[in-house]
């Protein structure tokens, strides 16, 4: 809900504090229709499950492809919608297991991801 209170008020050219980039119209419009797909979709942001090996490869979710590569952890693999957004500086559904400690502290956003895991939780827990 923040997000997209952030994204109308932009798009009327108001100055909002939301840590996010500067859309375009277009891009305002193409990200409302991104997020209301995501809420249509059972999956959400997500594309399928996928191993992530410590190699760098990624694999199908079947077997144990990593104990021979390093080890690796398996988590969700975003939709293309998933990425666009996180390209257009927006994120939806994060994945706590895939992100770096920097990129979890968001220092140079003054912590946005931080602030908007709370979002996320709450929008969660009360809208599911």
């Amino acid at each position: 809900m923040l997000l997209l209170l952030c994204l109308h008020l932009s798009a009327f050219g108001q100055t909002v504090d939301c840590y996010q980039p500067v859309l375009t119209g277009a891009e305002i419009s193409e990200a409302k229709a991104l997020l209301e797909a995501m809420k249509r979709d059972p999956r959400g942001p997500y594309l399928r499950i996928r191993w992530y090996c410590s190699d760098g490869t990624i694999h199908p979710p079947q077997g144990t492809p990593c104990r021979e590569r390093g080890g690796g952890v398996q988590h969700a693999e975003f939709s293309p919608g998933g990425l666009r957004l996180a390209e257009l500086g927006l994120q939806a559904g994060t994945i706590l297991r895939a992100l770096s400690f920097e990129e979890f502290l968001d220092a140079r956003r003054n912590h946005h991801r931080l602030k908007a895991l709370v979002v996320e939780r709450h929008l969660v827990d009360s809208a599911d």
